[in-house]
């Protein structure tokens, strides 16, 4: 029996889910969101919120434009092996090709979209750059010398507001010409910060006034407490996004149903006709369909089983919503529809210990890690990597070798006072911190540890021998000013992408400082995932496609639970939620006939000379 009939209906409440509704419902046509969670939002509700725009009108009127065609190029090359630009559709296949172009050429007329119609105001942060981020002593320099070593001119540019810019991670891509201003945030809503900022301070206040009583150094507190805002991950942009949309949606009248989820689809001509819903007080309903269903009900991160048969990393937990355990992959598992399960998950780090307390679930990710005096050791007590990396591809250096499933940040007190808080390199609870008085201590302590947490891994014979001679060569490079081993300071990203340096940091590189004391002290990093990449496939109008290659009539797939076209690769941060965010909300337009909406926001944007 029918119990109601909808037309379009959205499987899902977070970014691309939201964005998806509020397109559609400008038809006028009814429209349901549904939402396995008691929440909206999903995982964004908890991140930094940045959104990846090129053309975004913030950086137009900054007189900085970016090339649609060098932006596709940019993607695709860094993606796919098979990139060649002297090939059709560059070596990456039409479907690929046109999906990653409409990223490309219609993001920045989304976001006008939302503006014009005052559902978001948008954000790139100027203020916050120029603060936390910018230093006279480097930053412009950084910049400078980045873009000339992509042989760019820079005499005519205004290299002081480009270096207060954020950048994307692959500036060095050839293709990627103006690697700077396409990243904006939801624009700061003081009430919702507010709420962000305390409830994570509500969450976290023991751990707080815990780390603040241990501090010993007078230039450690002094430091630290103007930077206490900073440490619960942003100014919860993610969420402002969220509460954007929800205000929006239930102003112009559509029905959100949290604690409802899809649990069947009907077919009948090569298009979906009805789905089953499970209710939130545990029955079932089933809808009738008259348009379209979108569905956007998230990734397989959660889901373990059928994460690690897809891909064998040694992956220890994940930061997303508990509810992300591939819904849609499961309930069209049995229809006439492509998956892709091939591409690699977006990887981060965690500390070993809270992952394995937190069950794997929502933990607390490493995304960067703030700071100078401090490097990261293998089990053998080497330097692997430049630690500036960015989070997926420091990540990444766990999965390439199995005697890194583990790697261990070395640091010192100096260090152990500052850089603690939400993703910037400590956990907030001291408990995880491992404390030793020497190499060889720490390495039997380190030992103990992962003993305690019935850890199957051992650290080398060699550890502690190493790691004095692995300390004795870091210190040389901090007081000389370059990293001969991994060139930490070097790269851009390293000095425009982190905070400005401390007051005491007066060695020649923003990046490195020399340990100091003789207390050493350690935590253990393991692999974790902030996203899967895999799912089901569509075309450029994120239209489910079946095994031969022809689109379903009205079912769409966008977010998480779509195949991403980044293919496994992260070129920079904000892709994840923008890809959401636009393809959701082009999806909605598609699905009622209405993307001639956008054209108007396209003509705008060419008048400003773009």
């Amino acid at each position: 029996m029918i119990a109601r009939s909808v037309d379009v209906v959205v499987v899902g409440a977070g970014v691309a889910g939201l964005s998806a509704a509020t397109a559609a419902a400008y038809s006028g046509q009814s429209v349901v969101v549904i939402e396995k969670s008691d929440v909206i939002g999903g995982t964004a509700r908890f991140a930094n919120g940045s959104i990846w725009i090129p053309n975004n009108d913030l950086v137009l009127q900054k007189g900085i434009r970016h090339d649609e065609g060098n932006e596709v190029r940019f993607i695709l090359s860094h993606c796919y092996q098979t990139f060649d630009p002297k090939q059709r559709w560059c070596g990456v296949g039409k479907d690929t090709y046109a999906r990653v172009g409409r990223y490309v050429r219609w993001s920045s007329s989304v976001v006008r979209d939302l503006v014009k119609e005052k559902v978001q105001s948008f954000t790139q942060l100027d203020a916050i750059f120029s603060r936390y981020f910018f230093s006279p002593r480097d930053s412009v320099a950084a910049a400078a010398r980045a873009l000339e070593s992509k042989g760019l001119p820079t005499e005519n540019l205004d290299l002081g507001q480009i270096a207060r810019l954020s950048w994307d991670y692959q500036w060095q891509n050839p293709y990627n010409d103006v690697p700077y201003g396409k990243h904006i945030w939801a624009a700061i809503n003081g009430r919702i910060t507010s709420r962000f900022l305390l409830n994570g301070l509500r969450k976290h206040v023991g751990h707080v006034l815990r780390n603040l009583a241990s501090i010993r150094s007078w230039t450690s507190l002094v430091d630290q407490l103007p930077k206490l805002i900073g440490k619960f991950w942003g100014f919860g942009h993610g969420l402002i996004l969220v509460e954007g949309f929800r205000r929006h949606l239930q102003k112009v009248g559509v029905e959100v149903r949290t604690g409802h989820s899809l649990a069947h689809i009907y077919v009948e001509q090569g298009r979906v006709s009805a789905i089953e819903v499970a209710t939130g007080n545990g029955g079932r309903e089933t809808w009738e369909i008259r348009n379209a269903l979108i569905v956007a009900s998230g990734c397989y991160s959660q889901h373990v089983e059928l994460r690690t048969h897809n891909h064998a990393h040694p992956i220890r937990s994940s930061c997303v919503v508990p509810t992300n355990v591939g819904d849609a992959l499961r309930i069209l598992e049995g229809y006439d529809v492509q998956m892709n399960l091939q591409p690699g998950p977006l990887l981060s780090q965690s500390v070993l210990q809270a992952a394995i307390d937190s069950r794997g679930i929502s933990h607390e990710p490493v995304f960067f890690i703030y700071g100078d005096s401090f490097f990261v050791v293998d089990r053998h007590g080497q330097r692997v990597m430049n630690e500036k990396l960015n989070y997926h591809a420091r990540a990444s250096l766990h999965i390439r070798d199995p005697e890194r499933e583990l790697l261990f940040l070395i640091f010192d007190r100096r260090f152990k006072e500052r850089y603690w808080g939400l993703g910037i390199g400590l956990p907030f609870d001291l408990r995880y911190i491992i404390k030793a008085g020497n190499p060889e201590d720490l390495r039997a302590r380190i030992h103990a540890e992962l003993q305690r947490y019935g850890v199957e891994f051992t650290l080398a014979e060699d550890f502690a021998s190493n790691l004095h001679l692995t300390r004795k060569a870091f210190d040389g490079y901090a007081r000389d000013g370059r990293d001969r081993e991994f060139g930490r300071g070097d790269n851009a990203y390293d000095v425009l992408g982190y905070p400005k340096p401390d007051r005491d940091n007066t060695w020649p590189s923003r990046t490195m400082y020399p340990l100091t004391g003789a207390e050493l002290y350690a935590c253990i990093y393991c692999l974790s995932t902030f996203g899967t990449q895999g799912g089901l496939v569509c075309d450029s109008a994120s239209r489910v496609l079946s095994t031969n290659g022809t689109p379903w009539k009205n079912l769409y797939a966008v977010g998480t639970c779509a195949a991403s076209a980044l293919n496994g690769h992260y070129p920079s941060h904000g892709m994840a939620i923008g890809t959401g965010l636009v393809f959701g909300y082009l999806a909605g337009l598609h699905a009622t006939q209405n993307l001639s909406r956008l054209a108007a926001c396209r003509a705008r944007r060419a008048s400003r000379g773009a």
